[in-house]
């Protein structure tokens, strides 16, 4: 019983140590893009196995983009600068975004299975 109860502490915590460096890396990766966006954008995993999604949602000042993996929580941050803020990213660093002074709000909730 001990062993068991051992084994799935670990698998516990292996899992909540994995689903906080994903969301640490979206979030390191909002900081270099769009730093004035930090305090308005959460990242929150969510495990679904069978296949990559992300959602977008907005609630009490804040958007909440909840994923499966950090490309998952890439993919739904570029979404939303793209659609609702309408600029585009570039690879090249000299080319600096400009979000817009305003935060775009979504009235609805957006599902997307981008893989």
């Amino acid at each position: 019983m001990m062993k068991k109860l051992s084994s799935l502490l670990l698998i516990l915590i292996t899992h909540l140590l994995y689903a906080q460096n994903d969301t640490e890396a979206a979030k390191a990766l909002l900081l270099r893009i769009a730093p004035t966006y930090k305090d308005k954008i959460v990242f929150k995993q969510e495990a679904d196995p069978r296949k990559d999604f992300y959602q977008l949602e907005y609630k009490k000042d804040h958007l909440i983009i909840t994923a499966n993996s950090a490309n998952s929580m890439a993919v739904g941050l570029n979404f939303f600068l793209t659609a609702y803020c309408k600029i585009s990213v570039s690879w090249y660093a000299d080319n600096r975004i400009e979000v817009p002074a305003t935060f775009p709000k979504l009235s609805e909730t957006v599902k997307m299975n981008p893989g």
